[in-house]
This record gives structure tokens, sequence and C-alpha cells, in this order.
């Protein structure tokens, strides 16, 4: 049956029978959070809550009925079908199952309120939406330091969700250096994102005293590992009980490609001092 079928919708009937007798019917297990319900006279299963694939794709129901003496029981079987919840991505759509996702996961509410049928896939997301995103996403994971407000964020149902990012440290404001306001309709560029994220889930909030953590950039050294590769060697030949152990990569080529790593987070980082605000944002007049 469709996971969006109406609770109370019929989904079927048992059917048993033992003449002279009057027979009862009851679920006795399989209804995960009390999904289904049974008619105890006539048998009729119907839904008793609301359905979700994504969180419980099929279900097998025991079924016993009685005639006061004998019980006898079955099992049925339902399958739910799949429904796209938004009008505007169907089930061919590129990112039917990652958006299918975010609103299982209530990380997204739709597009449209109060009616909430359409997504809109193909706009933008302006700041505030992913402060709202973010923060029904992660809003557990981070402990709020001092309580930060913005001047130009006001009256937006976004509020909330944005002074929450700041006060978790994720942003930092969109006219620095004032930084007072955040810019909750402007659109937000990949690279806005590559620093939320960055900040969002490479730090675990704000220490006790209110200080904000590092963000510890990973090392290069030795491609993504953090220890010399002559370390790795020597722990490989311990454990290999041989003196020779292999060539992992070859050391020129480790040492030219982060020379090449190096000079392009060089070139980035003075580009950014250069172009962008705290936030990634071009600087803009406050």
């Amino acid at each position: 049956m469709r996971e969006d079928e109406a609770v109370g919708g019929t989904v079927g009937y048992v059917v048993a029978s033992d003449p002279g007798a009057t027979l009862e019917y009851s679920i006795t297990d399989g209804s995960t959070d009390g999904a289904f319900a049974i008619d105890p006279a006539t048998g009729e299963i119907t839904t008793a809550a609301a359905l979700d694939y994504l969180a419980t794709p099929s279900y097998s129901l025991t079924v016993a009925v009685s005639d006061g003496l004998l019980t006898g029981t079955g099992t049925i079987a339902i399958a739910v079908a799949d429904v796209a919840r938004f009008e505007d991505v169907p089930m061919t759509h590129t990112f039917y199952d990652d958006i299918e996702w975010l609103a299982w996961k209530g990380i997204t509410k739709g597009c449209n309120p109060p009616h909430v049928t359409h997504f809109c896939p193909d706009d933008s997301v302006s700041r505030g939406q992913m402060a709202a995103f973010l923060h029904r996403a992660i809003g557990d994971t981070l402990t709020p330091g001092a309580p930060v407000t913005f001047s130009d964020d006001d009256g937006s149902i976004f509020e909330a969700d944005i002074e929450w990012l700041g006060s978790v440290g994720v942003t930092k404001g969109c006219n620095p250096p004032a930084n007072d306001m955040f810019c909750p309709d402007d659109s937000v560029t990949r690279g806005q994102m590559a620093a939320f994220l960055h900040r969002a889930l490479g730090t675990d909030g704000y220490g006790d005293g209110g200080e904000a953590r590092p963000l510890v950039k990973p090392s290069r050294s030795g491609r993504f590992l953090s220890v010399p590769l002559d370390t790795i060697r020597r722990a490989w030949a311990v454990e290999r009980r041989t003196s020779s152990p292999p060539n992992i990569m070859n050391t020129a080529n480790i040492a030219n490609e982060r020379r090449l790593w190096d000079d392009r987070d060089n070139d980035r980082d003075r580009g950014n001092r250069n172009r962008h605000g705290a936030d990634g944002a071009p600087h803009r007049t406050p």
C-alpha cells in the first residue's frame, strides 16, 4: 500500500469461519509503532498511524482469531510503496533519494509553507535557509557560546537559526570588520558553504570558558597522514617482522605534491584575504 494512505484507510480483511461461534480478531505482533489496527468483530485491518517507506518499508503482522476456546494465527505481509512527498521532485529526479532523506530527517520542511508540497530543487539556497538546514541537522551536536545577534535578521523566520549559527561559531557575519549583519536573503556560494561546513563539522563547538575551539587543518605530510612516512614504514616492518617495508609512495613525488598543495593553499589564502569577507563573501560596505 502507498505510504501516503490516510490514517484509518482499509488495508484488507482477515476472514475465518467457525459455524455457530463468535470470532474475535486481534493483531498480536508486527504492528511497529502501532501502525495498524484490526476490527475485532469484522477482521478489517486499517492504518492507525502515518506510514513512512524510509522508516519501515514492510510489515509482517501476526493476526490471531479466537472463538473463546481455540485460537488460530496467521501472517499478513504488507509492503509499503514509496511515494514522492514533494510534487516537484519525482522519483526519477537525480536527487530524489537525498531530498526524501532530508525531509524524513526533518531537515527540510519544503519551500511553500504552509502547504509544503514543493521543495524547489532548482532554486538557490539563501543564507537564512542554510542556517535552518544546519540547525536542524546538527543542532544537538554543538555547544553554544555567548549569544550572538545580527542587526538584519529581526523578523526573519530564520532568526533563531541564524543566531544559533552565530553562537556556535559557524558564522562570523557578512560585513567585516563589524560583522553585525548576516545577510539572510543573500544566496550561499559553494565557497561559503565550505566555510560553514568546515566550522560546523571540523570543531566540537565552544569550550567551557566560552572560547571557540580551534579548527585543526590536517597536515598534508605524507599526503593525508600527519605522521612521517618513515614512521609508517618502521611500524609496518615491526608488524610484519621484516626489515623491508614496501615503497608506499615515491618520496620525490610526495615532496613535489606537498609543494604543489602548499603553494595552492598559500595562493588561495592570499586571494581569500584580498577578495572575501568573514564567511567567504565579497567585502561589502556596511
